[in-house]
């Protein structure tokens, strides 16, 4: 496993006294977040200018013209017919001209479809103290598959501990109105935790 951290890792930077640190620098970002939500759920996001203008900003979403189109007629087309982390990642290089390996795009569109789902960026991974592997490596389509996979196994581990149960408690304490899932929390204080 391209690991270079013990499974205690998440736990210990998410210690109680780090979530109490992170938790007031989430309000705007957590507003933006279930703005976004709202209305991805109540448009075609195909043609929504606003929702994606909003989207490439929280998410910073910095490619062309052309592939944000693709990126978001696909994101339309699953919101009923979901498809795994994996199948996601190989449409979009499929799909794109450039035939690129985009593992945060595509967490990124599989956690909107399904909040249960996490985030993979720099700062998680960075986090998560996790190696990424080379762009030049044959194997890296199922590495990025595996570390994904990975991501997933520490928070849900993480959530089913007695920390992590306390750490979404006092999320919840602090913003008691948030709708949001508890993997989603886990995202808001990890991009806190830098």
């Amino acid at each position: 496993m391209n690991r270079k951290n013990d499974p205690s890792e998440l736990q210990t930077l998410l210690s109680t006294y780090n979530a109490q640190k992170a938790l007031p620098k989430i309000a705007e970002g957590l507003k933006k977040y279930e703005r976004l939500m709202e209305r991805f759920l109540r448009s075609d996001i195909s043609k929504d200018g606003d929702f994606q203008r909003e989207f490439n900003h929280f998410y910073r979403l910095r490619r062309g013209e052309a592939f944000r189109k693709i990126y978001f007629e696909y994101m339309e087309s699953k919101k009923k017919e979901r498809h795994s982390f994996e199948e996601t990642l190989l449409d979009l290089k499929a799909k794109t001209e450039n035939g690129r390996i985009e593992a945060s795009f595509a967490s990124k569109l599989v956690a909107t479809l399904d909040s249960k789902q996490p985030i993979w960026d720099s700062i998680v991974v960075r986090n998560l103290r996790l190696e990424v592997p080379k762009a030049s490596d044959p194997d890296r389509v199922k590495k990025i598959v595996r570390l994904y996979s990975e991501i997933k196994r520490q928070y849900d581990d993480y959530l089913s501990s007695e920390e992590g149960r306390k750490t979404v408690l006092l999320f919840n304490s602090t913003y008691p109105q948030n709708t949001i899932s508890d993997i989603k929390k886990i995202d808001f204080i990890l991009w806190q935790t830098r």
